[in-house]
């Protein structure tokens, strides 16, 4: 059997690639932290700060991308034109995994924020 190049093992390189680097993205943006400033603060840094102020803003910006990545990476893995699956049978497979726990937690939102939070 011949192996093919882009994947191993049976898994595509390509899509662990792109998961991994998305996960770094978020991992970047969360560690960054955020620093929200006003021009009056701006002004009052010392250049240590700034510069300080300018590596969380790359690393920032960095991490944008983390989140469109892994849209694009679900919309590509479910998609594939090889698959051929009806409307119905693609939502009842994910009615459970998705559907219940989001209609769940919002529902426990709702309480906690009306009863807890008035």
């Amino acid at each position: 059997m011949e192996k093919q190049l882009n994947r191993v093992k049976g898994r595509d390189i390509y899509v662990d690639f792109i998961r991994t680097i998305a996960i770094l993205a978020v991992l970047f943006l969360h560690a960054s932290g955020r620093w929200l400033i006003t021009s009056q603060e701006l002004s009052q840094f010392t250049p240590l700060e700034f510069v300080g102020w300018g590596i969380v803003d790359i690393y920032q910006s960095i991490g944008v991308i983390g989140a469109p990545l892994f849209v694009m990476l679900s919309g590509a893995l479910l998609l594939q034109p090889g698959k051929t699956e009806s409307l119905s049978s693609f939502f009842k497979k994910r009615w459970n995994r998705i559907g219940l726990p989001f209609f769940f937690w919002s529902a426990i939102y709702f309480v906690w924020v009306f009863a807890v939070l008035n």
